[in-house]
């Protein structure tokens, strides 16, 4: 229950922002606010695949509760100026700046292959195979580890591909180090 709580943390703005249709179903009202039927499902359908789904009517349930206690607790800090605290400000900005950076990546290397060969994990592991042994010092089998050193080698290959981009828009910029 934990991860839904997350998650309808995070996409409480997202849902909250969207604009309901009128023959959508109000399932609560907080001071004003709806929470409509198309905003629980939109959180329950997004649900990360490693959630247990096998009781849908509880975990809808569990994702509106959480949404009514979103709305109580942001009204509250509405209600105690938090909106103008320079300190909030400044963190909306920093997630805002997040936000953006992380869709631009995403808008840039979505559906770009970044996989590996067999080859290319099973040179890996024969290369730094003195980090592939166990407390006792034996080599760990590649089979026990061919999954880790893949998923490692796909990312240093999405770091590579990042950095190369921010490095062709370093070049397009002028940027002044001060010393």
């Amino acid at each position: 229950m934990k991860r839904i709580f997350l998650l309808v943390v995070l996409l409480l703005f997202v849902v909250m922002a969207k604009p309901s249709f009128a023959d959508d179903k109000v399932l609560a009202s907080v001071n004003g606010t709806n929470i409509t039927q198309s905003q629980v499902d939109e959180i329950y359908n997004n649900l990360p695949p490693n959630v247990d789904k096998s009781n849908p009517d509880l975990i809808k349930k569990e994702i509106l509760n959480r949404l009514i206690d979103n709305l109580v607790l942001l009204d509250e800090a509405k209600k105690e100026g938090l909106e103008n605290d320079p300190k909030v400000i400044e963190a909306i900005n920093e997630a805002k700046n997040n936000i953006l950076i992380n869709f631009l990546l995403q808008k840039h290397f979505a559906g770009q292959n970044f996989d590996v060969t067999d080859a290319d994990v099973t040179n890996f592991y024969n290369q730094n195979s003195d980090k592939f042994k166990d407390k006792s010092g034996n080599l760990i089998p590649i089979d026990k580890v061919k999954d880790y050193v893949k998923q490692y080698l796909i990312n240093q290959k999405e770091q590579e591909a990042v950095q190369a981009y921010i490095d062709s828009l370093k070049k397009q910029d002028n940027i002044v180090i001060n010393k």
